[in-house]
């Protein structure tokens, strides 16, 4: 038996209809009851059944992306493409995913950041603010990119660096 069902409850989002799931079973890691109305996917293959997967609130999954083993993607999260979101990661806010980046390990990504291409982000790393991660981009280990940092082509982050854009605001 699978942990969620498709209900009739769709949207359409770039011309894919997306449906909303509804869980079957508890997933006490994000303490999902059988029930709980979860996040849109347009189809099973978005969201495995295994593990502790889960999509929630108003994400949206689709295309040919996935998230599985015991990832989330929740929020207002959009993921597509051929995107990857697995083992323990973490997506909300308003991030997007997409292309063929690939979010794993421990990895965290919020508020408006925005990783694609074939970007990857995982180990413990954090990407939050309006950082954009893109082209063969890696962050990793301990790493954080923040506020509106762009690391793109094939930098690599990681270690314990921290990324991020210091503007001063005009007239100070």
């Amino acid at each position: 038996m699978g942990k969620y069902i498709l209900t009739s409850d769709s949207i359409e989002v770039d011309s894919h209809i997306l449906y909303r799931i509804q869980a079957v079973r508890v997933i006490p890691r994000y303490c999902i009851e059988p029930g709980d109305l979860g996040g849109y996917i347009e189809s099973e293959e978005n969201l495995s059944h295994e593990g502790d997967a889960w999509v929630g609130d108003r994400a949206r999954v689709y295309n040919q992306a996935k998230v599985y083993r015991n990832a989330i993607a929740c929020g207002n999260v959009t993921v597509y493409g051929n995107a990857t979101i697995s083992d323990s990661a973490k997506v909300f806010g308003n991030a997007q995913i997409h292309g063929d980046a690939r979010i794993h390990g421990n990895a965290i990504i919020y508020d408006d950041a925005e990783i694609y291409g074939r970007a990857t982000v995982c180990d413990y790393a954090r990407v939050y603010g309006n950082a954009k991660i893109h082209g063969d981009a890696v962050i990793c280990d301990h790493a954080r990119v923040y506020n509106c940092a762009l690391v793109n082509g094939r930098a690599i982050i990681c270690g314990y660096a921290n990324v991020y854009l210091n503007r001063k605001m005009p007239g100070k």
